[in-house]
Order: structure tokens, then sequence, then C-alpha cells
């Protein structure tokens, strides 16, 4: 639009979020509304790091508001947004997913949740939440918490984690 030069159209630059993976991890990497603004998840959370600095220009303008370049006062380059690194495996948490998916088609619950992380590390490898949302889609599915990402609530059983990991270790039974 720009090089036919029409004075009467104007082409606007907009930047819309695409999730490619649609569905996975929705809940722990949440979503940007309709209006750009972090509205869940590490999008929320991490906003600051993410989304950077807007650069700007300071300068003289003439009579028909164009920018006099000679009399350029300061400029502010934009700074881009950091990276945030997940320690979430993509095909632990497809399973996850898959799973809860699965027990909630059987059982139909209210909500569901699994977690799978690495004992060693504490890094979270899977967090599945039912019911879930498309990331490309969520202003359909009415909004509200997601479990396991946002509450501070213990899990119902502590104890069963050492014990199931006791049981495994060598010279004991190999299943639980």
């Amino acid at each position: 639009m720009k090089a036919l030069n029409i004075k009467a159209l104007r082409a606007e630059l907009k930047y819309r979020r695409s999730y490619p993976k649609n569905a996975l991890a929705a809940h722990v990497l949440g979503f940007v509304n309709k209006e750009g603004e972090p509205a869940s998840g590490i999008e929320r959370v991490m906003h600051s790091l993410l989304s950077g600095q807007k650069g700007w220009i300071e300068s003289e303008r003439d009579g028909k508001h164009r920018e006099i370049a000679s009399i350029r006062i300061r400029e502010v380059a934009p700074v881009d947004g950091s990276n945030v690194v997940l320690t979430l495996n993509s095909l632990v948490q497809k399973t996850c997913e898959d799973a809860l998916a699965a027990a909630a088609a059987r059982y139909n619950p209210k909500g569901g949740i699994i977690i799978v992380s690495e004992p060693r590390t504490g890094r979270i490898l899977g967090l599945a939440n039912w019911p879930t949302f498309d990331l490309n889609l969520f202003w359909t599915r009415r909004p509200r918490r997601w479990i396991a990402s946002v509450t501070g609530r213990s899990p119902t059983s502590t104890s069963r984690v050492p014990c199931s990991r006791s049981s495994l270790s060598p010279g004991r039974s190999r299943s639980i």
C-alpha cells in the first residue's frame, strides 16, 4: 500500500502473537489479550523481561510536520526483550496433557492437574491442567484460574513421592 502512495490509504504495521503449538502448555505460557496486554502465565509474569523497550527520537519538525534530520536532538535505540527459557520438555508436556485429557474423558472431573518434575534438580518437565484451551483462541473459553500454575496449594499427599522413590531403590520391589 505504501508503494501506491495514495494519501487516502494509510498502512499501519501491527504485530499479532501466534502460538504454533496451539494448546500445548497453554496454562504455563499464558497469552496476550486482544489489546496485546499479557493476561496470564509466563506472558504476564515475565512481561517486563519479554517486552523490551521502545526507541524514540527527539527532533525538530518543519511546517508540514516532517522531521528535520539535521536538527535531530536525541535518538534512543529500541532494546529487544530478553528470552525466557523454560525447563518443560515438550514430549513430557504432551504426554501429560494427553493422559489428563483421557482421564477427563473417562471420569468427567471439574478439573485436573499433572506435574512431572526432576527430583534432583526440581526442574518442572511437564505441567498440565484440565480443562485447557487453545492459546490462539483464548477468548472462546471463560477465564478461570489454573490451579497448578497460580495457587500455592500443596500436593494432596506429599508422602507418596518419597515412599514411591524408596520402594524403587536397588534391592526393593520394582512396582508401586
